[in-house]
């Protein structure tokens, strides 16, 4: 008859392994994901304002990305010419 013994030191390396690299891990996927959400989100935004201007409202998305890579923000008082 085979005797198993347990290992107490196996388990332990296990929740070692979980809490060094597999919750990290996960957290960081998590950040990642907000992040590329939140992009998303900033861009749809600029082009709807975009689409809002008339001189660009009959523009594609894609055509409307493209301005949006080439724009600048540029701030100017009021009264300043």
């Amino acid at each position: 008859m085979a005797i198993i013994a347990y290992d107490a030191t196996s388990s332990l390396l296990s929740a070692d392994v979980l809490r060094a690299w597999v919750a990290p891990a996960i957290i960081f996927a998590a950040a990642i994901i907000v992040g590329l959400l939140g992009l998303r989100w900033i861009r749809s935004e600029h082009l709807e304002t975009l689409r809002a201007v008339p001189l660009f409202s009959l523009l594609s998305d894609q055509e409307l990305g493209t301005v949006l890579r080439s724009a600048r923000v540029a701030g100017f008082e009021p009264g300043t010419r």
